[in-house]
């Protein structure tokens, strides 16, 4: 098995992949825009160090769940 294998379970680990980025693309760089504007518009801090920390903090929750639920969800789908 390796990257470029067309075994059934090479496909299922793209499709995965493929679908973790996506919604990686599609949650986090909304996510981000909204915890930027709340932090400088919002919160008034404008510090790099503070923008950082917070952007952080926030996103590595969130990819942490959107993972979590996308593994479960292939999990279930295919019962490796």
């Amino acid at each position: 098995m390796g990257f470029f294998s067309k075994d059934e379970r090479s496909i299922r680990i793209h499709k995965e992949s493929a679908f973790s980025i996506g919604s990686a693309l599609i949650t986090q760089f909304p996510l981000n825009y909204l915890i930027l504007w709340l932090c400088i518009e919002v919160w008034d801090i404008t510090s790099a160090w503070g923008l950082s920390v917070i952007s952080i903090a926030f996103m590595t929750v969130t990819a942490y769940l959107r993972v979590f639920y996308t593994r479960l969800y292939f999990s279930q789908r295919f019962k490796d």
